[in-house]
């Protein structure tokens, strides 16, 4: 079963192939905007496994891949999240619907898409996964 660490170590490689993406040159964002996503997701996870919440509870509703939920969770119990700057946190918000959906997954001709710009996305993935790796340093220097 994921724990904190592990969870933290593959939001990285998420965030890092995300962000690899960007250099090239592509008809759609949609595979690095999927990315960040699980990126995000990951890093959030992390946090609520640290806070106590089994790994099964995470896998189903409200969870699951539900940012949202997911975000407002961890922000009950993180300030330091909660201290995100508002257009990170509203980047997660608007990337929540089609990433919960699979819609970033499955393509769909016709589909509106509503999406985050691509910097304030890295820049929220990015803020989650620095503040997941302080708090489990930080941990690992108290044991």
């Amino acid at each position: 079963s994921p724990n904190p660490d592990t969870l933290a170590r593959s939001a990285r490689d998420f965030l890092v192939a995300a962000s690899h993406l960007l250099n090239y040159p592509s008809d759609t964002p949609l595979p690095a905007l999927f990315l960040f996503g699980r990126s995000i997701e990951l890093s959030l996870k992390s946090m609520l496994l640290e806070q106590g919440i089994s790994a099964s509870a995470l896998a189903k509703k409200p969870f699951g891949h539900d940012l949202v939920s997911l975000l407002q969770r961890v922000v009950t119990h993180r300030s330091d999240v909660a201290a995100l700057p508002p257009n990170q946190l509203s980047a997660i918000e608007l990337l929540a619907k089609d990433y919960r959906s699979a819609q970033l997954t499955y393509i769909e001709v016709g589909h509106k898409y509503y999406l985050p710009r691509l910097d304030l996305i890295e820049e929220a993935a990015r803020s989650l996964l620095q503040l997941v790796q302080n708090n489990l340093r930080s941990k690992a220097s108290h044991e």
